[in-house]
């Protein structure tokens, strides 16, 4: 079992990919909702540091690789089936 903090690298990847497929960098996606930045890295650095760093980048790679339809479930599953 990869556990909870690969779940968290993971899913890091999958909204990378998400953000990447909505158009983030051309400003459309946050124009009502802005994140919460410092939570985000906050989060980032915890799962990096239980995962270390190697483990932490096989963790959002495998997130990067799963396509958008893939991701929605992944994201939406049970975190105890990862």
């Amino acid at each position: 079992m990869k556990g909870p903090f690969w779940r968290g690298g993971a899913l890091r990847g999958l909204a990378q990919c998400c953000r990447g497929v909505a158009g983030e960098g051309r400003g459309r996606v946050y124009n009502q909702y802005m994140p919460d930045r410092s939570l985000y890295e906050r989060t980032a650095a915890t799962v990096r540091s239980q995962l270390g760093e190697k483990r932490f980048e096989a963790a959002r790679d495998e997130g990067r690789a799963v396509d958008f339809e893939h991701s929605v479930v992944y994201a939406l599953s049970e975190a105890d089936s990862t």
